[in-house]
């Protein structure tokens, strides 16, 4: 799990980062992800995940860092809240996390890009003339994602703030 935290109305300026190694409690060869993917679908390796917080025990840390946040930003938003949706209904706290009121998905945003949904490499290929390293790993895909965001923003494509 990686997220920033950006500020209200300047989301080009970043006010803190989340960065967690959660233990899935299966090994990395049962992910469904890299059953679909294959060994390349997933840059996080089993050593990576070692002594790691399973998602209850980390759900303090997590709520804490997102308490006060209006926005939610994600490439593919609709995946990421499902994700988090299921994981705090199996631990029955659906009702105790502090969802934000607002959010923006850059794939929805930028589809009257080509008129369809893109990847976020492709989007940061689209806005940047570059791919990013490391895609599919959590820190690196973020980073991406906040640089297609601010970029987005400043092209007056998303609005961002109160």
């Amino acid at each position: 799990l990686y997220a920033l935290k950006v500020r209200e109305g300047d989301p080009g300026e970043v006010l803190g980062t989340l960065h967690l190694f959660l233990d899935p409690g299966q090994p990395r060869s049962e992910w469904p992800v890299i059953k679909d993917l294959g060994e390349n679908g997933s840059m996080v390796s089993d050593e990576m995940l070692a002594g790691a917080q399973t998602f209850a025990q980390a759900l303090g840390q997590i709520q804490d860092f997102w308490l006060g946040a209006r926005h939610v930003v994600a490439h593919n938003l609709s995946f990421d809240l499902d994700m988090l949706y299921a994981e705090l209904k199996r631990i029955d706290a659906v009702t105790r996390f502090p969802w934000p009121p607002y959010r923006i998905c850059t794939v929805e945003q930028s589809e009257q890009i080509r008129g369809s949904r893109m990847s976020l490499t492709d989007l940061h290929l689209h806005l940047f003339g570059e791919a990013f390293e490391e895609a599919h790993l959590a820190s690196k895909d973020t980073q991406a994602l906040h640089r297609c965001f601010v970029e987005l923003h400043k092209r007056g494509m998303i609005r961002y703030g109160a």
